[in-house]
C-alpha cells in the first residue's frame, strides 16, 4: 500500500510537541555510549529531533508530511539548533548508507502494511553503522485485534476510514513471534509489550511493542 502522511491540518498537535519519556530514557543511554549521529525516522513535528539536538546529538530527520518537515525546521531554528530535515518515505529513507549511530522511530513504522514493514526493516539496517542501535514501536496483536472493525487490507494490517488525521493510513500489527522474526538480522536488546500507554493524559487501550535493537 502506498504511504500516506498524517493530516496535521486537522490534528490536535498538543500531544506531539513534548518528547516521550521512552525516547528520553533511550537518549540518555545513547549519550552514555558516545553516539553522535541520530536519525529521527518519521520526525513528525520534531519533538524528538529538538530534544535530541539539545542533548548534543547531530540529528537528521524526515517525514512524509511537508507541513511536519517545515514545522520541525522552524522549531529547530527558533531554538538555535541545527539539523538536516527532508521529505521522505519510511520505506525509502532519504539518507546514505551507514550514516547513523542510532535511529529513533516512535509511533511511526506501524504506518505501513505487511509488505512495507519489510522495506522499513531493511532501511533501518542499511542506515545504521555496525553496532548502531535503534528504538521503535509497533502495534501489537492484543485481544481486540481479531474483532477490530477497521478495514483489513491484509492479515496484519488495518485501515481506518473514519474522518480524522489518520484517515486512510494503514496500521500494521504483529505478534511477539512475528516481531522477533522481523528483526532476526539484529540483536534484540529489549522487547517489551505495553498494554496501555498515556497520550495527552488519556490511556490508550491498544497494545504496543517497544523494541531496542542493535545492528550486528
Amino acid at each position: 500500500m502506498e504511504s500516506k502522511a498524517w493530516n496535521w491540518s486537522i490534528a490536535d498537535k498538543t500531544p506531539w510537541r513534548e518528547p516521550s519519556k521512552e525516547v528520553v530514557g533511550i537518549a540518555y543511554r545513547w549519550k552514555s555510549k558516545g553516539f553522535k549521529e541520530v536519525i529521527d525516522y518519521g520526525c513528525g513535528l520534531g519533538r524528538h529531533s529538538l530534544f535530541l539536538s539539545q542533548m548534543g546529538f547531530h540529528v537528521k530527520g524526515f517525514d512524509l508530511s511537508p507541513e511536519a518537515v517545515e514545522e520541525t525546521k522552524k522549531s529547530m531554528k527558533e531554538a538555535g539548533q541545527v539539523g538536516e530535515f527532508k521529505l521522505g518515505d519510511i520505506k525509502k529513507a532519504p539518507f546514505e548508507d551507514e550514516c547513523a549511530d542510532a535511529i529513533v522511530s516512535f509511533h511511526v513504522i506501524s504506518h505501513t502494511d505487511s509488505k512495507g514493514i519489510l522495506e522499513v526493516v531493511n532501511e533501518l539496517h542499511r542506515l545504521l553503522v555496525p553496532g548502531g542501535e535503534f528504538f521503535v514501536d509497533l502495534c501489537a496483536k492484543g485481544e481486540g485485534f481479531a474483532t477490530d472493525p477497521r478495514r483489513r487490507i491484509d492479515e496484519n494490517t488495518l485501515v481506518s476510514d473514519e474522518p480524522g488525521p489518520e484517515q486512510g493510513i494503514p496500521h500494521f500489527y504483529v505478534s511477539k513471534e512475528q516481531m522477533e522474526d522481523l528483526f532476526r538480522d539484529f540483536e534484540i536488546l529489549d522487547l517489551e509489550q505495553v498494554r496501555a500507554y498515556v497520550l495527552d493524559g488519556k490511556i490508550s487501550s491498544r497494545d504496543h511493542f517497544y523494541l531496542l535493537g542493535r545492528k550486528k
